[in-house]
């Protein structure tokens, strides 16, 4: 839920995402699908609450869940529903984007939702009181750290680590697990992959999406049930996503 990355490439698609929680929550299960009429998601599922925090559609729509808004807050409990069911309720609708602008968001603790929606990228901010929408260029890459981890300063510091490795590097999805599993010796909060005594990356989750399908590779990062797991879904035939 914490930093996420979305590299489009000649050969596709890849939106990556680490998980950033406390080690004593109870683990995630992947993989789990969740049908709704047409519509079928791939997802790791958080064994706490239920819900998720990245999922990929049958028709190739794809959501990444990040905690917090713009700025870091302070939780203020107890809320109607966790972010990661209002994640997956959001991706299950024929539009995600125009269900995030509907939906109701009341005493739902602040989020950043990142939208790849029938070829269009969107970042989306529900900041305890507005929602934002931004239009990105889906041609380009981006990084995005979550607001309740790292200030400005620090989002700063991996944007650069991020362009940095990504100009010296050939992508792949084991260039970028490595990416998103990068740590220094002195385990610095400008890390990729965060290690802070009781909160560290537990997991990383990466989707490449295709012209015909999308994998989506789920890591765990913890040493005791350290483990990959791949599963993928195939498009319609109609489905022409690049």
């Amino acid at each position: 839920m914490c930093t996420v990355t979305y590299i489009p490439t000649e050969n596709g698609i890849f939106i990556t995402s680490n998980r950033d929680e406390k080690i004593n929550r109870k683990p995630a299960s992947f993989p789990v699908t969740e049908k709704l009429g047409e519509s079928v998601l791939l997802f790791p599922q958080d064994g706490q609450a239920g819900g998720s925090w990245i999922a990929l559609k049958n028709n190739g729509d794809t959501g990444v869940l990040l905690n917090g808004g713009y700025v870091s807050h302070t939780p203020t409990p107890p809320y109607r529903k966790s972010r990661g069911l209002i994640f997956l309720s959001i991706l299950h609708e024929y539009s995600p984007i125009e269900k995030f602008k509907n939906i109701d968001l009341i005493d739902i603790e602040p989020f950043t939702l990142i939208l790849f929606e029938n070829k269009n990228l969107f970042e989306c901010r529900w900041d305890g009181t507005n929602r934002h929408v931004l239009r990105l260029n889906q041609n380009k890459e981006y990084i995005w750290s979550s607001a309740t981890l790292y200030s400005k300063e620090i989002s700063g510091k991996r944007s650069d680590r991020f362009k940095n490795w990504r100009s010296h590097t050939t992508i792949d999805i084991e260039s970028i697990l490595a990416f998103h599993e990068f740590r220094d010796d002195n385990s610095n909060i400008d890390d990729i992959c965060l290690d802070q005594g009781l909160l560290k990356t537990v997991s990383v989750t990466s989707i490449t999406i295709g012209t015909r399908g999308a994998e989506m590779t789920y890591k765990d990062m913890l040493p005791d049930v350290k483990k990959r797991k791949t599963s993928s879904i195939s498009f319609d035939t109609k489905t022409q996503l690049l």
